[in-house]
């Protein structure tokens, strides 16, 4: 069977990779476009190709699952000494997400702070995922928001992550959420009655 990948956001490609892999090993992706952060297919060992003769084949996803962890990086550390990693903006281009509340500059901070270590913030889109991923393994660990970075950091094996949610938002996926703790991350919520 070939398998279409359709969904634009890194998160989404990696929970859909890495359930077709689950159930087909030798997975081969088509697609009919170019893909957002088309690395992730050579950092998961997928092979992928761009036709216009392909039929999408849904897959429906069983939550809590685990996710199939990549390998660590050989390369030489980018980043010397103890820091974790942060993401706090959200995919706010995809039309998808334009409604979901996130997190505001002083409850960022706020989280920031609960971090005694140097912080190194992987929101920069033009930063490669394979630069990413030498960052990520070898930091203490990633904490930020439910997003691409999060399951990119539950993909690179990092020990540490925290998974923060608001008190107010609308982006709680209990799926999702269950899908992080399952992989080992800790789901954390941040309240400020004040707002």
């Amino acid at each position: 069977m070939k398998h279409i990948i359709t969904q634009p956001s890194l998160g989404d490609m990696i929970i859909s990779i890495t359930w077709w892999q689950k159930h087909n090993p030798d997975l081969k992706v088509y697609t009919r476009e170019a893909l957002y952060r088309p690395e992730l297919f050579e950092i998961m060992g997928v092979y992928i190709s761009v036709s216009e003769d392909v039929e999408f084949h849904h897959v429906g996803h069983h939550f809590p699952f685990d996710i199939k962890k990549i390998e660590q990086t050989k390369e030489t550390p980018i980043i010397k000494g103890d820091y974790y990693t942060y993401q706090f903006n959200g995919s706010s281009e995809f039309p998808q997400a334009k409604n979901i509340k996130i997190f505001n500059d002083q409850e960022k901070e706020s989280v920031k702070q609960k971090y005694k270590s140097k912080l190194i913030s992987v929101e920069d889109k033009t930063m490669s995922l394979k630069t990413i991923r030498n960052i990520m393994q070898n930091s203490k660990g990633h904490f930020g928001i439910d997003s691409g970075m999060a399951w990119f950091a539950v993909l690179c094996g990092v020990k540490n992550i925290d998974v923060w949610y608001n008190g107010y938002s609308n982006a709680f996926n209990t799926n999702w959420a269950l899908t992080f703790a399952y992989n080992n991350a800790n789901i954390k919520f941040y309240r400020n009655d004040s707002n």
